[in-house]
C-alpha cells in the first residue's frame, strides 16, 4: 500500500503546475529573447502579452505577433525510469525529428530544454527565395523550407558544410528549425 501512495506522490509531484496568465507571458517573453532582430524581438514580446491580454479582455494582438512566439519546450508528466529497470522509450507528445551527426549545444535560457539529447544533421546546401525564405538540403537527403508566414530571416553566409542543424517537432504539429551558431528559431515544412 505504501508503495502504491508513494507512486501516486511522485507522478502528482512530476506533473506541471497550472500557469496563470502571468506566468504565461513572463515564459513567453524569454522565449522571445532567441530573436536576433530588435523590432522581431519586439513583436514577438507584444505576442507573448496575449495570456495577460485575453485576462484583462483587452482586444488581442495580432496573429503575426503571437506566431512569433517560440513553442514552449516539452515536458513529460512522468520521472524517467529507475536506473536498474531497463529504460522503454519515451513517448513525444508532439512529432519529432532529430538526425544523428554531432551533439548540439544549446543554451535554452532559464528554462532550458527537457531533452538535452538533440543530435544535429550537417547542412549540404542552402539557398534563400526572392522574399529572403530560406531552403535548406540536409547530408541524409531531407529538404526542409522556411514557411511564408514566419517573420525571422536567416543570414547565413558561409559555406552550407559549417552548419549543423536540428529540426524538431513543435507542439502545434509543425516544425521549428535551428542551427547551430545562429540565434532564429524558424518555422518549417518538410519538402521531401
Amino acid at each position: 500500500m505504501r508503495a502504491l501512495v508513494f507512486g501516486a506522490v511522485l507522478v502528482l509531484a512530476s506533473l506541471p503546475a497550472a500557469a496563470d496568465p502571468r506566468e504565461d507571458t513572463l515564459a513567453g517573453i524569454s522565449r522571445c529573447a532567441s530573436l536576433p532582430d530588435d523590432r522581431t524581438f519586439l513583436d514577438c514580446v507584444y505576442g507573448a502579452a496575449q495570456p495577460m491580454r485575453a485576462k484583462l479582455g483587452l482586444p488581442p494582438a495580432p496573429s503575426f505577433q503571437t506566431q512569433l512566439v517560440p513553442p514552449a519546450p516539452y515536458r513529460t508528466s512522468l520521472p524517467p525510469p529507475m536506473a536498474s529497470a531497463p529504460a522503454a522509450p519515451a513517448a513525444l507528445p508532439a512529432p519529432a525529428r532529430t538526425a544523428s551527426v554531432a551533439p548540439q549545444q544549446k543554451n535554452n535560457g532559464i528554462f532550458g530544454s527537457v531533452f538535452n539529447g538533440d543530435e544535429t544533421e550537417r547542412m549540404a546546401s542552402y539557398s534563400f527565395s526572392r522574399g529572403g525564405f530560406f531552403t535548406v538540403t540536409l547530408s541524409n537527403g531531407e529538404v526542409w523550407r522556411q514557411q511564408s508566414n514566419d517573420k525571422t530571416f536567416a543570414t547565413w553566409g558561409a559555406k552550407p558544410s559549417d552548419y549543423y542543424v536540428t529540426v524538431q517537432g513543435d507542439p502545434t504539429g509543425g516544425y521549428t528549425l535551428s542551427v547551430r551558431g545562429d540565434d532564429g528559431l524558424y518555422r518549417v515544412e518538410r519538402v521531401r
